[in-house]
């Protein structure tokens, strides 16, 4: 029924590496490397030079603490500064509530009012952070779906029938010949497939008149930011081509 989604075109971009938060994480473990080793040698050969307990306090302080806090501060303003930089790009509004604070843009592309944020939510002690696009559509439909990232609780919930999409989706839909259709649509079947390829991609939602993706952590990525919101402009229109003809799909 469905052709295979291992295509060489890329609807969406794989997101590039973000090598500051990389950096960081290395020099932790560059400390942890350096401790055990000046500590082993110093055991193995008597004549090397043993740290004192000072000196290594401020290694650990200055690797551990300062240098990716300074980094991770660096990427945080980078990252403000991409975003920013994108909204005047392509004429969205940009809504900070400090000028420290990551800002929400806003605005319309191909005829959609469309929303990215950053949002984060506590868990426990710490707070994780999602990035979340919001596409209005431009009519109300009597439909909504829920496509989430399959994981092993969802092993023997309902598929599509489409093997490399449940794959990598759970669906919940008011009618799934919905979700049918819009896989009969190469693009937005392979930017689906590309979207659920990812690790961080978290939930796509239609709730009759909005369409919301959210996926987890940060990115200053613009091409992708800009992929993203063109597929998702792409597959409103789609949603709204069906409900022109008040969903009279595929009899049942």
């Amino acid at each position: 029924m469905f052709t295979s989604g291992k295509d060489e075109e890329r609807i969406i971009p794989r997101k590039r590496m973000n090598y500051l938060k990389v950096s960081a994480q290395l020099l932790a473990v560059v400390f942890v490397l350096l401790y055990f080793g000046f500590d082993l040698l110093s055991e193995v050969l008597p004549a090397f030079p043993q740290l004192s307990y000072e000196v290594m306090l401020v290694i650990l302080l200055v690797l551990v603490f300062v240098i990716p806090g300074g980094i991770a501060l660096f990427s945080k303003w980078l990252q403000r500064q991409k975003w920013l930089a994108l909204a005047d790009e392509i004429g969205f509004q940009a809504k900070q509530t400090n000028r420290f604070s990551m800002p929400a843009l806003y605005g319309s592309l191909r005829g959609h009012r469309i929303t990215i944020a950053q949002t984060s939510e506590r868990r426990g002690r710490s707070r994780v952070f999602f990035t979340k696009y919001q596409i209005m559509l431009n009519k109300t439909v009597d439909q909504s779906f829920v496509l989430k990232k399959r994981g092993i609780a969802d092993f023997n919930q309902k598929k599509v029938g489409d093997d490399e999409f449940d794959k990598h989706y759970s669906t919940q839909a008011t009618d799934e010949r919905l979700i049918g259709n819009i896989l009969r649509t190469r693009r937005l079947r392979l930017g689906l497939l590309q979207l659920g390829e990812r690790t961080r991609t978290r939930s796509l939602t239609l709730n009759q008149d909005t369409l919301v993706y959210i996926e987890s952590g940060e990115t200053s990525d613009t091409e992708y930011l800009r992929a993203v919101m063109g597929f998702l402009s792409e597959l409103a229109h789609n949603i709204e081509r069906q409900g022109q003809f008040n969903f009279q799909l595929d009899p049942k």
